[in-house]
């Protein structure tokens, strides 16, 4: 006996082949094909846009879902003004939802927050680096979470690496940020080597040009990475702190180890340049709130932390860019830099991201991760041209075929209500996006959907 389902072929980039299901009859002529076409999860409304999207591919089984369930709720499909206004309508409606199953249960007759049912709910996105935005939100908002098959944003081991390279830039006698920093791509530099380093005095002092001299009993890698280190220090002074973080990817290798021409690496990467997304939201902000004559005292400030800088690396543990940003004569409100309230808000972020809860948690994963789950209510993100459907599927109708297998999958995890977000413009991958809204939301019939 053989089951299978060519709807929900999604994986053809791990190999799999939906082929094999369509040749089957002819492969095995002799084979009894029984469709299971019934469904039991999700209502009419829901199984009918399915059916409207994936009717589009040509290359299918003829088969038709259907359910003796009851039409349901129509599906709400909100238009956005940006990412973070999509995440804030998400947390908004989340947190009625989670009030009304909570109320609609047998737990509580009186709905608080703290009994809301928030694991009846999931939100769904196509690629890793758009749960950055719905994250930040949902902490804002104490809403609990959980990312299924991969990392909260902050945890994943690509921005760990980043943030370590950041972390040296601003405080060199960070060793833990510079053993992760040193590892991140190999290099040919060991354990050993990191621990005998470890064991310099005033090791942090190697950034500053001119004591070389204490790496002569190392490999000449050893030395090269310092250099590297030193040219970050030296561009941190001048470059945009975005522009900064796509630097160090590049100049350091990191970028090319990432891209390994597999779709995990891509995966990888855009979260790096999701990052830089951040760094340049949080510089916009600074900019907002200090006055615009202290950016017109670029060069001064720029010299003094040159000079400034010769001071940290040949200075004390302890001693930070913070230090040596100038004085409040400088027009430094506290001294603090972009870079130095990016790293606080990362930290803040690392330190606040476990919110307790007795009533579940919501379920953040990627349309793929979704397969053979099912909730009473989901969300799915970014329905846009280029986004979702893939860029890599506008110019590709076998990559749009399998595009719309992964909305009909997205779209049939919905018990009960279903939500498909698009927005006017886009902070993503570390580029302003203006993308229309998806095909896929215009393939399924008005009448299905409540449009606000």
């Amino acid at each position: 006996m053989v089951v299978g389902d060519d709807y929900q072929s999604i994986y053809s980039w791990r190999g799999a082949n939906f082929r094999n299901i369509l040749n089957f009859e002819k492969d095995y002529k002799n084979a009894v094909v029984i469709k299971l076409e019934q469904n039991y999860r999700s209502s009419k409304t829901i199984l009918t846009a399915a059916n409207d999207v994936i009717k589009f591919n040509k290359n299918k089984t003829d088969k038709k879902l259907w359910t003796e369930k009851a039409e349901g709720m129509p599906i709400t499909v909100y238009q956005a003004l940006n990412e973070k206004d999509e995440a804030e309508f998400v947390a908004m409606e989340i947190k009625s939802l989670a009030r009304h199953y909570s109320s609609s249960g047998a737990r509580s007759s009186q709905p608080t927050a703290s009994n809301s049912n928030y694991s009846d709910i999931a939100v769904l996105y196509r690629t890793n680096a758009q749960s950055r935005a719905i994250e930040e939100t949902f902490l804002r908002f104490k809403i609990p979470y959980k990312i299924v098959g991969g990392f909260r944003f902050y945890e994943r081991a690509e921005i760990k690496n980043m943030i370590a390279f950041l972390r040296l830039i601003y405080n060199p006698a960070d060793f833990e940020s510079f053993e992760r920093a040193v590892s991140a791509v190999p290099r040919g530099i060991g354990k050993k080597t990191i621990d005998k380093l470890r064991e310099l005095p005033n090791y942090f002092s190697l950034f500053s040009n001119g004591t070389m001299e204490q790496l002569n009993n190392f490999s000449p890698k050893v030395e090269q990475f310092y250099e590297l280190l030193f040219d970050f220090h030296k561009t941190s002074l001048t470059l945009p702190l975005d522009q900064l973080i796509l630097n160090i990817a590049e100049k350091s290798g990191y970028k090319k180890y990432l891209l390994d021409g597999t779709a995990e690496g891509e995966g990888r990467w855009e979260n790096v340049l999701e990052l830089s997304t951040v760094a340049a939201q949080v510089e916009a902000q600074m900019q907002s709130v200090i006055p615009a004559e202290v950016f017109d005292c670029t060069q001064t400030v720029s010299d003094s932390r040159t000079a400034g800088i010769h001071d940290l690396l040949n200075g004390s543990p302890g001693t930070t860019l913070k230090n040596t940003a100038g004085s409040e004569d400088d027009n430094f409100i506290d001294g603090e830099t972009a870079l130095e309230l990016f790293l606080q808000q990362v930290s803040l972020t690392q330190d606040t991201d476990q919110i307790k809860s007795d009533g579940g948690v919501v379920t953040l994963m990627t349309l793929h991760s979704a397969k053979g789950l099912e909730f009473r209510a989901v969300f799915v993100i970014g329905v846009e041209e280029g986004l979702f459907p893939h860029s890599r599927a506008l110019v590709d109708e076998n990559e749009m075929e399998e595009e719309r297998r992964l909305c009909y999958v997205g779209i049939t995890r919905a018990k009960e209500r279903l939500y498909l977000i698009h927005a006017g413009e886009r902070n993503l991958y570390g580029r302003l996006q203006f993308n229309e809204k998806s095909r896929f939301i215009e393939n399924i019939s008005e009448c299905l959907l409540d449009i606000i």
